[in-house]
């Protein structure tokens, strides 16, 4: 069924999830799918149908403090 699925979205011209509609609304489906929460956010989503890979990149809003247990230390800045 997978094989399916990949050979139809090649049909429409979308080997990749980017190329199904607003990037952002992509995103947040699959925040509220994977229940990602701020500060963490959906960075990208790629799916390969020729690899039958799907690939989510999670990042975090740079800056942001995370809670560890009598510690709390501000996060280093995202590098590309």
């Amino acid at each position: 069924m997978g094989g399916e699925r990949a050979a139809a979205l090649e049909r429409v011209g979308c080997s990749s999830l980017r190329n199904l509609g607003d990037r952002n609304m992509t995103a947040k489906l699959f925040e509220a799918a994977l229940g990602i929460t701020s500060p963490w956010y959906i960075k990208d989503v790629d799916f390969d149908a020729a690899q039958k890979s799907l690939t989510i990149t999670v990042d975090f809003v740079a800056g942001s403090r995370f809670a560890v247990p009598g510690i709390e230390a501000p996060t280093r800045p995202t590098t590309p």
